[in-house]
């Protein structure tokens, strides 16, 4: 199963704490194959600007 952990926490605009969640590359191809509708619910009910991945992930999607 596709799994997001919590990277780092970072402050909003009107100063609340937040989780900065880190998609690892199986959970990115969860997402894009539909593959797990609990990780779906899960991203869509993310506050904006707290996902995130990383470059090597984008590297794996990219070149396989």
């Amino acid at each position: 199963m596709a799994r997001a952990g919590p990277a780092s926490t970072t402050l909003s605009a009107d100063g609340f704490l937040l989780m900065v969640w880190l998609l690892d590359t199986n959970a990115v191809i969860a997402l894009v194959t539909r593959r797990s509708e609990a990780l779906r619910r899960r991203v869509e009910a993310a506050e904006p600007g707290t996902l995130a991945t990383s470059t090597i992930v984008a590297h794996e999607l990219y070149f396989g």
